[in-house]
C-alpha cells in the first residue's frame, strides 16, 4: 500500500517563492514611477514659478521698484513663498502642504524644500 503524504512538495515551494520574488519586483518598481512622478510634478511648479518670477524681475527693472516682489523676505535674502504668494502669482493649483519655495529675485533661481528634501530649479534643467 502506498501512503498518502501529506505536506507542501520541492517544487510546489520554489514556485511559490518565485512568485513572491516577481510581486515584491513589482511593488519596488510601482514606489520608484510614484517618486518620480512626484519629482516631476515638484520640477513643474517650479518652472511655473519661475516664468511668473522672470515676469516680476521685469517689471521691477523696468520701473526700478522691488516692490513688485512677492513673498517674504527671510535673513539670507530670499523671499519665501507662501500660499497666498502663490495665488497671488496666478498659481493657485499650487498646493503648499509643508514644503516651501524660495526665490533668489537677484538671479531669478527657485529653491524647494520640505524636511530633508531640497531641489534647486537647476537640478530640473
Amino acid at each position: 500500500m502506498l501512503r498518502k503524504e501529506n505536506g507542501v512538495t520541492l517544487i510546489a515551494l520554489i514556485i511559490t517563492i518565485v512568485v513572491m520574488i516577481i510581486l515584491a519586483g513589482a511593488i519596488i518598481s510601482t514606489s520608484n514611477i510614484v517618486e518620480q512622478a512626484n519629482r516631476q510634478k515638484i520640477g513643474t511648479s517650479m518652472i511655473l514659478i519661475q516664468t511668473k518670477v522672470k515676469i516680476i524681475m521685469e517689471k521691477a527693472d523696468f520701473s526700478g521698484d522691488s516692490s513688485y516682489y512677492v513673498g517674504t523676505q527671510n535673513e539670507s535674502g530670499l523671499y519665501e513663498l507662501n500660499q497666498e504668494d502663490l495665488n497671488q502669482m496666478g498659481l493657485q493649483a499650487i498646493k503648499l502642504d509643508g514644503e516651501k519655495y524660495l526665490v533668489n529675485y537677484e538671479t531669478g533661481e527657485i529653491m524647494y524644500e520640505k524636511g530633508d528634501i531640497e531641489y534647486s530649479i537647476s537640478d530640473f534643467m
